[in-house]
């Protein structure tokens, strides 16, 4: 009687993997990063982008921003301004949390990542735009 357990309760905990899966996808968005981020997001909600950095001066800092575009793709500028300039570790592997502030119009957000001696954006010297990220209806 309760062998039948294990197939449905493999078969929930598969179906919810695939979900979570869905939710994610990995970009390259340079020849030296890419970023994993969600497909959709939440007005007021929080967004988790993890960064791979490849073949970069570990002596630069990291930094995330969240900018939007209008409707039609238009970049309209910051959306929110990242709270944390990361120094780059050995693995290259960063995680930012930023939270999405209601915009209008506002038809998605996007990444946008910096690398810079000091950690701030007027010094950049290298900069890549991560995916969209539809907030949800």
């Amino acid at each position: 009687m309760k062998s039948y357990w294990l197939p449905i309760l493999l078969a929930i905990f598969g179906m919810a993997l695939a979900a979570s899966a869905a939710m994610t996808r990995t970009v390259k968005v340079s020849d030296w990063c890419s970023m994993t981020t969600p497909t959709t997001c939440t007005l007021g909600g929080r967004v988790v982008v993890e960064v791979t950095l490849a073949n970069v001066d570990r002596n630069l800092k990291a930094h995330v921003d969240l900018h939007y575009r209008d409707n039609n793709g238009v970049p309209m500028g910051m959306n929110s301004p990242g709270s944390e300039t990361k120094s780059i570790p050995a693995d290259g592997k960063l995680i930012f949390t930023l939270t999405v502030n209601e915009k209008a119009p506002m038809g998605s957000v996007y990444p946008v990542i910096y690398l810079s001696p000091t950690g701030e954006r007027e010094d950049r010297v290298m900069e890549a735009n991560g995916p969209n990220i539809i907030p949800d209806a």
